[in-house]
């Protein structure tokens, strides 16, 4: 599965908040994405409850895109099917870094 289209990034450090485009997301993104990791994968957005579970990241790639492994017959696979607007939200308090990515994801097979 890949998280491809980044619609809003916006990292959170001790007392500040930046929100980042083009180049500088797309490195801002990979520096803290590979480094924390472990991100909470939010989907139906629109519903409240959203729901949400731990997905690790493989990879971000140049174009900004995050790369997951995914079952194909999880239900998160088919809540993208339904809606494939997701939120991304990664958390490393040791560092106090917190990243929120919104999106698209969709499935792609290889």
């Amino acid at each position: 599965m890949v998280f491809s289209t980044i619609t809003n990034l916006t990292h959170f450090t001790m007392g500040t908040t930046q929100n980042l485009h083009g180049a500088e997301a797309i490195k801002k993104l990979k520096e803290l994405a590979e480094d924390i990791d472990i991100c909470m994968f939010c989907t139906k957005l629109e519903q409240q409850p959203f729901d949400t579970r731990p997905m690790s990241t493989q990879e971000v790639d140049e174009e900004g895109n995050i790369w997951f492994f995914s079952d194909r017959a999880s239900s998160k696979d088919q809540e993208i099917k339904e809606s494939n607007k997701v939120q991304l939200l990664y958390s490393k308090m040791s560092d106090s870094h917190y990243l929120s990515v919104y999106g698209t994801a969709e499935e792609v097979y290889d």
